[in-house]
């Protein structure tokens, strides 16, 4: 079996790498340095309040598709 021929590959976190993999993967990109940064910040939060209470966080995120995803659908079947 075939990755991106007989089934899809999805990554997560889009590391430089990813595009240059045969085939190259597709990937869930996320600001991992933003994230870092806010749990830096909650951690220090939570000791200077002497809390364990977690914070919910949704960030932002961008799927990059590639060809580990398969063939482009809006070409398959077209007449050559």
């Amino acid at each position: 079996l075939e990755p991106g021929a007989d089934f899809a590959v999805v990554g997560f976190d889009d590391v430089v790498e990813a595009e240059h993999y045969m085939p190259a993967l597709t990937s869930v990109a996320v600001d991992s340095a933003g994230l870092g940064e806010r749990a830096a910040h909650v951690m220090i939060k939570m000791i200077q309040s002497r809390t364990t209470r977690a914070e919910d966080h949704i960030g932002a995120v961008n799927l990059v598709v590639r060809e580990s995803c398969g063939p482009d659908r809006r070409t398959r079947n077209r007449p050559a």
